[in-house]
């Protein structure tokens, strides 16, 4: 399987083979996002993503067709265009369970992309694909499952919920991975391996920084 951000940094790992081959992640973001909430029921998750200024500047060696040094607004489109597809099998790295239940988010609308100085923004919202009721135990989470790309909440309100009644109980859960592994251990079999889906999805739900709600 190609990673979404492969066509990215191929020139970076033309530049850095022996260092980065066995390295994860290869990619960082600092993360933000907010859960939005309206009327009982999830409507929203919104994000801003900053990525690593040596990503940064890999994408803006990679998209800069004409040489210029700088990118129009077509080439910014198409950076977020590219992102919006490439990502689109992980579910956009965002994880959300309704008491139990795996939410798909639909396609986002467009991925805005922005630097500011050295660095990459992507801004983007996601809708559920199906009504989520804002009761019980809720669960929204970002990660990439294929740990290729680093994407860390700095402050835990850069995590949080908007819009959500007034009974919801949150909490911010940030894995420790060897605790994770050692809690898991009995499920880590050659099945949860061979089963790409499935393992993938219980991996995110182990490792992902999270937002739980109690409603």
């Amino acid at each position: 399987m190609v990673h979404p951000f492969s066509k990215f940094i191929a020139t970076a790992l033309l530049l850095c083979v022996a260092s980065t081959a066995l390295a994860h992640p290869h990619v960082f973001a600092e993360t933000r996002t907010e859960v939005i909430g309206n009327a009982g029921k999830l409507e929203a998750l919104r994000h801003v993503w900053r990525f690593d200024e040596f990503f940064s500047s890999t994408v803006q060696l990679e998209f800069d067709k004409d040489g210029d040094n700088k990118l129009s607004d077509g080439e910014l489109a198409a950076i977020g265009a590219t992102i919006k597809k490439s990502t689109a099998q992980f579910n956009y790295f965002q994880n959300v369970y309704d008491n139990g239940r795996e939410v798909k988010m639909t396609v986002p609308g467009e991925m805005t992309i922005g630097f500011d100085g050295p660095q990459m923004i992507l801004i983007f919202e996601s809708k559920p694909s199906s009504e989520v009721a804002l009761s019980g135990d809720l669960m929204f989470g970002i990660f990439d499952e294929t740990f290729y790309t680093s994407l860390d909440f700095i402050n835990d309100t850069d995590l949080s919920g908007q819009g959500f009644p007034e009974t919801c109980a949150f909490k911010v859960v940030r894995p420790d991975p060897d605790e994770a592994i050692a809690q898991n251990e009995s499920t880590l079999t050659e099945q949860f391996f061979s089963d790409k889906e499935q393992g993938m999805s219980d991996f995110s739900k182990m490792f992902a920084t999270r937002l739980e709600a109690k409603c």
